[in-house]
């Protein structure tokens, strides 16, 4: 089941793994947690450095 998740914030500096981070998410090196249930990385909707979401498939 895929969630979607808002961001909303430019990360000139940063990449995908500092969204995640910044959204809560714990990086386990397979798979990230968060609130208690883990979720696969899907993708992100973006324009060039501005990240509006992240898409995660809950596992």
């Amino acid at each position: 089941m895929s969630i979607e998740f808002e961001v909303g914030k430019d990360y000139e500096e940063g990449s995908i793994l500092d969204v995640l981070h910044d959204l809560g998410f714990q990086d386990d090196g397979k798979t990230f947690a968060k609130d208690g249930k883990r979720y696969n990385y899907v993708g992100c909707d973006r324009y060039q450095s501005y990240v509006f979401s992240v898409t995660m498939d809950q596992l």
